[in-house]
């Protein structure tokens, strides 16, 4: 068992729920928000879907991948937590398959009975990760922060970075930031090293600010 100073800083998984939280909240709007036969609207929107969808893949699967066999193997942690998180991972892996079978289709065409059956999976989806994320901020981090190194959570962290383009990264980066309190952001930002923080002052925040503006325009444009 880590000791007490000792102890990773599992907030940075809060901010980065946030960000699934609001913006798979937001998705089904926005699809609904395309018009019949708009294929251009509909391409960008599926595009905004994929890199959400792929962005939540891969955090799902860096924690299979490493932070449940972690804390199958501390001493006294029972699996019956770790368990459910697998089980909450499988029901929305299966509408995420749906989501991303659905999207290419209805980009194609902006068709409007796609569009509506592409929301409704979508909203279906936002429950099952909504219950899953609370569950896991209320169950889960607790054991991380008593059985996880903060070499083991740096780890994770890292993996799930290096599952990103840059220029995703760097997107995704201000949707964190988006919501995050002064304190959280400066806590995200100094963990980086100089040059990541240059380069996203310069390139990533602008370019995550266009990124907004297009996909959600303000109202009358």
């Amino acid at each position: 068992m880590t000791q007490r100073g000792e102890r990773p800083d599992t907030n940075e998984m809060v901010i980065v729920h946030q960000v699934y939280r609001r913006e798979f909240r937001l998705l089904p709007a926005l699809v609904r928000g395309v018009a019949d036969g708009d294929r251009a609207r509909a391409r960008e929107v599926a595009e905004h879907c994929r890199f959400l969808t792929r962005a939540l893949h891969h955090h799902h699967s860096d924690e299979d991948a490493l932070l449940w066999p972690w804390l199958v193997a501390a001493a006294e942690v029972s699996t019956a937590v770790t368990e459910r998180m697998q089980s909450q991972h499988e029901r929305a892996a299966a509408l995420l398959t749906e989501v991303d079978q659905l999207t290419p289709c209805w980009a194609a065409d902006a068709d409007a009975v796609l569009r509506e059956e592409l929301a409704q999976t979508l909203t279906a989806l936002h429950t099952v990760l909504v219950e899953h994320l609370d569950d896991e901020e209320a169950n889960l981090l607790p054991l991380v922060a008593e059985y996880i190194t903060v070499a083991q959570w740096r780890e994770l962290s890292r993996r799930g970075r290096r599952s990103m383009p840059m220029r995703q990264g760097l997107v995704f980066l201000g949707m964190m930031l988006q919501d995050a309190t002064a304190a959280e952001r400066s806590g995200i930002l100094a963990q980086m090293p100089a040059p990541v923080r240059f380069i996203f002052s310069r390139i990533g925040m602008p370019a995550y600010r266009r990124y907004v503006t297009r996909i959600h325009p303000p109202t009358g444009q």
